[in-house]
């Protein structure tokens, strides 16, 4: 008998472990590849908050689309940013692009022009820095 309970809870143990396991290896829809290299223009720290913006902007407006990687291309932003940051009245601009899948049938209400099941490489936002270092996203899209 208890040789019987020892296997038992020996089997038990394994399956709830096989579960969690299972549970956990689940993709966080927060977990997104940040892509970015040494700027002459922006910290690092910089480049990570204006992600985190995109980010945040996508997880709360993008219903129905998986993003997937966020880039920062310096040779962009060195040729473009100053023209940005003039157009939107600002100091400093910055552009990111964005690789993402729409995976619902409806794709988003906001951004009819997405098709379900496409993968979009360098979607593309454009954001500005207001006086106290937050970014203010202006465009998405492709420019």
């Amino acid at each position: 008998m208890y040789m019987k309970r020892k296997v038992l809870a020996c089997v038990g143990l394994l399956i709830a472990g096989i579960l969690l396991g299972a549970c956990g290896s689940r993709e966080s829809a927060s977990t997104v590849e940040k892509s970015f290299s040494d700027s002459s223009i922006y910290s690092a720290e910089e480049i990570d908050v204006a992600m985190d913006a995109v980010i945040a902007y996508f997880e709360e407006d993008m219903k129905g689309c998986t993003l997937t990687k966020v880039t920062y291309d310096e040779e962009i932003n060195e040729m473009q940013g100053e023209d940005w940051a003039e157009q939107f009245d600002a100091d400093r601009a910055m552009l990111l692009g964005t690789v993402f899948d729409v995976n619902s049938e409806e794709g988003n209400n906001d951004f009819e022009f997405l098709k379900s099941g496409k993968t979009y490489d360098f979607f593309e936002w454009i954001l500005t820095q207001d006086e106290n270092g937050n970014w203010i996203i202006h465009v998405e899209g492709y420019t």
